[in-house]
């Protein structure tokens, strides 16, 4: 049986945890260098102890590294979404909302609530 790697528990928090998930990815990637570096030094695949020993090298401070790269990512695509969609938005809502002098007018004229 295999041997259980407890990055991806580390990483991931829960079943829709995206930013665990774009971790996982990137610790992957690293993995995936080392690997190729590893083949390209010794000449061979790492045997399973050098498996073993690249995976316990993860510290909580690098795995938050991962962490905080992957939520980074995330931020920084769904603010290329809003900015893209944001003409849209403003659109859809001119069309079809009412114009806004209107709720000016609302708010201008509307009771204050005495308290």
């Amino acid at each position: 049986m295999a041997e259980h790697n407890p990055v991806f528990d580390q990483l991931v928090r829960a079943p829709d945890d995206m930013g665990g998930f774009i971790a996982y990815g990137l610790y992957k990637q690293a993995k995936r260098e080392w690997l190729i570096s590893h083949k390209a030094r010794e000449g061979r695949a790492p045997t399973l102890t050098e498996l073993r020993s690249f995976s316990r090298q993860w510290t909580p401070t690098t795995l938050k590294a991962f962490r905080d790269n992957a939520d980074s990512a995330l931020f920084s695509y769904a603010q290329s979404v809003v900015q893209d969609e944001t003409p849209f938005i403003q659109r859809d809502a001119l069309v079809q909302g009412r114009p806004l002098w209107k709720d000016v007018l609302i708010g201008v004229v509307a009771p204050c609530p005495i308290r």
